[in-house]
């Protein structure tokens, strides 16, 4: 049997599979990407094709809206800084991890040459 591995970013849900799979209206995601919260790409006839990392992402705005109760445009805000914020955040959650590893090694190198 043959498995084709296809990338997260690639387009190849249409929008009713996708309002099946996610238990979601077609309407809402036609919505949320009038509200450009979401973009899915086109084929050549105009039909919206999403992709995983697009599902994903549905997931996080109806989490958002339904669970935490943030509008729409609250919604594009939060996803704006996200996109803005986290590779800060991870550059600087992998600089605190380094410098953590230094300093948990140089106090393991302190207390083991001083007592004998």
């Amino acid at each position: 049997m043959l498995v084709v591995r296809i990338s997260d970013r690639e387009p190849v849900y249409a929008i009713g599979i996708v309002a099946e799979m996610l238990e979601i209206h077609p309407r809402t995601l036609r919505i949320y990407e009038e509200c450009g919260l979401i973009r899915p790409a086109r084929t050549r006839g105009n039909i919206r094709l999403y992709s995983q990392a697009d599902l994903e992402l549905i997931q996080r705005v109806r989490y958002l809206t339904q669970v935490k109760g943030v509008n729409l445009a609250g919604v594009r805000i939060i996803l704006q800084l996200e996109e803005i914020l986290g590779p800060v955040i991870t550059g600087s959650h992998e600089k605190q991890e380094r410098e953590q590893g230094r300093g948990s090694s140089g106090a393991n190198n302190n207390s083991s040459g001083g007592v004998k």
